[in-house]
């Protein structure tokens, strides 16, 4: 007991000089630096969009409220729908690094390039920029191997019913296309076995993602606001950011961002990091 108060007593006198001590989940002590008090900044320095449930005082969160997620959600600081193409309400040049975690693979691709656009607007010189989203060109490789043990999750919204929605096919086709292997709610627009199997055989990975998404109507972000509509390798993200303007685009990995502050396992990279690639961008 007296040890765990000289422990309590000397963390608290590390977060009173702005130096947080956290335990990471391999139990080794770490310690969590921020800039400046343990405030939330009027003027916004770092940012996480599409946060969900994210919380941390001196981050503010930009994000749309919704019925699906909104027992998860942590009212936003910035109310700002990228689908609908708002504009961030930040003033150019002034952010010091974003975060994203499994955002973009719901939005379109001129979504996702509108919001690169104004993450790079309001990001300043040397500004700092991770994603992370399902990788697929993982899941696409072990479709290919047939590795049934691959997605140990039949159905991860949990909203299908019969056999048909439990083959391989749409375990792997339900992660950039969820509405298309949706029986229940999208009857209409639901993608047979066998069509995927063809589109896989005579058309090479990227196509075969193009063709699958291009059978998702428009404005499903809206109605299905948990489904997938959008798919991503490295080289596909990598292009996109380097055609907005970032200096330089690297590929990363679980909580090994090359920014110190976005390697605490309590807030960052803890969403199916088994299926997960991570991008960091410099403006």
């Amino acid at each position: 007991m007296f040890i765990k108060k000289i422990k309590n007593f000397i963390i608290k006198v590390f977060n009173f000089v702005g130096l947080h001590l956290i335990k990471s989940r391999y139990s080794r002590w770490q310690l969590e630096l921020y800039r400046g008090k343990k405030i939330l900044y009027n003027q916004p320095k770092y940012i996480n969009i599409g946060a969900g449930s994210f919380y941390h005082p001196l981050w503010h969160n930009i994000d749309v409220p919704n019925q699906f997620y909104k027992h998860a959600q942590t009212k936003p600081y910035i109310n700002c729908d990228i689908s609908k193409k708002e504009k961030i309400k930040i003033k150019s040049n002034t952010i010091h690094l974003f975060y994203t975690s499994h955002l973009i693979e719901h939005l379109s691709d001129p979504d996702v390039e509108f919001m690169f656009n104004e993450v790079f607007r309001t990001l300043k010189k040397k500004g700092f920029f991770r994603i992370t989203c399902p990788d697929m060109e993982l899941q696409y490789l072990a479709y290919k191997n047939k590795d049934l043990n691959f997605w140990t999750n039949l159905y991860p919204w949990g909203r299908y019913s019969g056999i048909e929605s439990h083959s391989l096919e749409h375990r792997f086709v339900q992660h950039f296309a969820t509405c298309l292997c949706d029986k229940d709610q999208f009857k209409d627009l639901f993608i047979r076995k066998e069509e995927i199997i063809e589109i896989f055989k005579s058309h090479k990975m990227n196509d075969f993602f193009n063709i699958i998404t291009s059978k998702i109507p428009q404005g499903m972000n809206s109605l299905f606001p948990e489904g997938h509509i959008n798919w991503f390798t490295f080289d596909k993200l990598s292009s996109m950011l380097k055609k907005v303007g970032f200096s330089s685009v690297l590929k990363s990995a679980y909580l090994q961002s090359k920014e110190p502050i976005m390697r605490d396992p309590r807030l960052f990279d803890a969403t199916c990091p088994e299926l997960s690639f991570y991008v960091e961008a410099i403006k």
